[in-house]
């Protein structure tokens, strides 16, 4: 029998207000690629991040934060599986490593000025636009080669998309046989 652990969890209170710590969880993927923004609920003061791990569907977190005094918040993160639940001492060690490096993303954020985390968006954005941009003039440059192709020897080029569709039909085929074959053996 497999007996399902309780979801990791870890509360810490922290010397800001609500709002600069409301701000520093929201900007913790400015600081990292692991975490992911999925949900942020202003109601109930929660986000909820999502996050991979190797052989696994992965993680969500969720850090709630509230008001303990004016100028101290709560912070609780609770590191949930996205399917089942925690059963191995591993997939505990994983959350728990998880539990670390959100604390320390929060710390790191509330130690970056709002300045700063505004430039880091600004340069993130950059960057994914500079990505998309260099993705698109290699597709356009691609496209264009082979229009080129196909106008200078038509007959080379639908040779090639031939060879090509030949390969991948053969490679469907093998794959069927084999599945074929196995069920066989197995039956």
């Amino acid at each position: 029998m497999i007996l399902a652990l309780p979801n990791p969890k870890k509360t810490l209170q922290i010397n800001k207000n609500v709002e600069d710590v409301r701000q520093a969880i929201e900007h913790l993927p400015l600081f990292t690629d692991k975490y992911s923004l999925i949900k942020n609920n202003p109601i109930i003061n929660q986000f909820t991040f999502s996050a991979s791990e190797f052989l696994s569907i992965g993680v969500y977190i969720e850090v709630n934060y509230n008001s303990v005094e004016e100028n101290k918040t709560e912070i609780t993160i609770e590191v949930i599986r996205k399917v089942g639940s925690f059963n191995q001492s591993h997939e505990i060690t994983n959350a728990n490593h998880h539990l670390i490096k959100i604390v320390e993303l929060i710390t790191q954020s509330l130690e970056t000025e709002i300045g700063a985390r505004l430039d880091l968006t600004i340069q993130k954005e950059k960057e994914i636009k500079e990505k998309e941009d260099t993705l698109t003039k290699i597709r356009e440059e691609n496209k264009e080669k082979a229009r080129l192709q196909k106008e200078k020897n038509p007959f080379a080029y639908y040779t090639k998309q031939t060879l090509f569709l030949l390969l991948t039909l053969a490679i469907v085929v093998c794959l069927f046989y084999g599945f074929y074959v196995f069920l066989r053996w197995l039956f």
